[in-house]
């Protein structure tokens, strides 16, 4: 799994004494909590761009980040949680998302097709061995073997196509999923 664009909890930020180094990359500074108090007050500022806070990471999350309950970790430009690879989708991997899509539905595509190629090349044999004895492909258990192979990968290639049309859209407007899916 690649990484999505985690963005560390506050106490590995602190371990690690990275805070300053978050704060350059990110281009913000994380405000502190008051003593006593749970969290830190954001400016106005910080809210209108759409700065966040997470109880959970304890940091203060940037535009488009996002809590992923699945992963238990603050992604950047959180795209969503794909259970097919195990991994959320955001800043640091779509394009290694968008390029799995397209070799998924490419690699159904082909498989489909050689399936047509052998069949369609196995009866030409057959039809134009000129007396010699060629069976075409008409062994039940090839044909289910087949179709068994055939119709669930042009199905994959079909569907997964879709996906990966729909995420082109969506980086050609510049949104990720989460952000098509609830405005």
């Amino acid at each position: 799994c690649t990484d999505p664009g985690v963005l560390p909890r506050r106490h590995v930020q602190q371990v690690l004494r990275i805070e300053g180094d978050i704060q350059a990359a990110i281009g913000y500074e994380c405000p502190r909590a008051p003593p006593g108090e749970p969290a830190p007050v954001l400016s106005a500022e910080q809210r209108r761009l759409g700065y966040k806070w997470c109880e959970t990471c304890l940091v203060v999350r940037p535009p488009r980040a996002t809590h992923c309950a699945d992963c238990n970790s603050c992604v950047l430009r959180y795209d969503h949680h794909c259970p097919f690879v195990g991994n959320c989708v955001g800043q640091r991997n779509y394009l290694f998302f968008s390029a799995f899509l397209g070799s998924v539905s490419c690699l159904g595509f082909v498989v489909v097709g050689e399936i047509a190629f052998w069949m369609m090349n196995d009866f030409t044999e057959a039809s134009t061995s000129h007396g010699q004895h060629q069976e075409p492909v008409d062994n039940l258990w090839v044909l289910v073997a087949a179709a068994v192979i055939g119709i669930p990968a042009g199905i994959l290639g079909v569907v997964v196509l879709g996906f990966f049309l729909y995420h082109f859209c969506l980086a050609l407007q510049g949104r990720t999923t989460k952000e098509a899916w609830t405005g």
